[in-house]
């Protein structure tokens, strides 16, 4: 085989491996909205698994919405290990609902950090006290988007 033949074999399986990848992906969107929008225990754990799974934590950790539910799943964890009644997991029904509430939450924090806007911050207290939302919530949110977190978690706990 030439160097062009084998280029081009190159090419068609980089696309075939695409396409499977694709296709799986849009699968597990599908599937973990399934057990999203059903809150059950049993559906908890599943998405603990499938969290925890070398698929998702090698090959669709590098999407967004995979991402950010990762982020999602470890909170849920450390509210467990809480006994937390109120969960993360209650917050939403889907992956797309996650990720909009993750970046309208770090937007807020970079608000608060970097323009002291106290509106902002108003608006974290009050979604945080609607939502009965755990203290491990707000910090693993911090650490995960925030550059002075010290500061931030001050403002905030000092605040509620």
């Amino acid at each position: 085989m030439n160097l062009e033949e084998q280029t081009l074999k190159k090419a068609e399986d980089v696309k075939e491996w695409h396409e499977i990848y694709d296709q799986r992906h849009d699968e597990l969107l599908e599937y973990i909205n399934q057990l999203l929008s059903n809150k059950t225990n049993e559906n908890r754990v599943k998405l603990f698994e499938l969290f925890n799974s070398e698929e998702i934590q090698t090959v669709h950790s590098n999407t967004d919405e995979f991402a950010y539910m990762i982020c999602v799943i470890n909170i849920f964890i450390a509210e467990i290990e809480e006994k937390r009644n109120n969960l993360i997991l209650d917050l939403a029904n889907s992956v797309q609902d996650f990720v909009d509430l993750f970046i309208q939450i770090k937007f807020l924090l970079w608000r608060i950090e970097i323009e002291d806007d106290s509106e902002a911050l108003e608006t974290l207290i009050s979604f945080y006290k609607d939502n009965r939302c755990s203290r491990e919530m707000i910090k693993s949110m911090v650490e995960y988007v925030s550059f002075d977190k010290a500061k931030v978690l001050q403002i905030i706990f000092s605040s509620l």
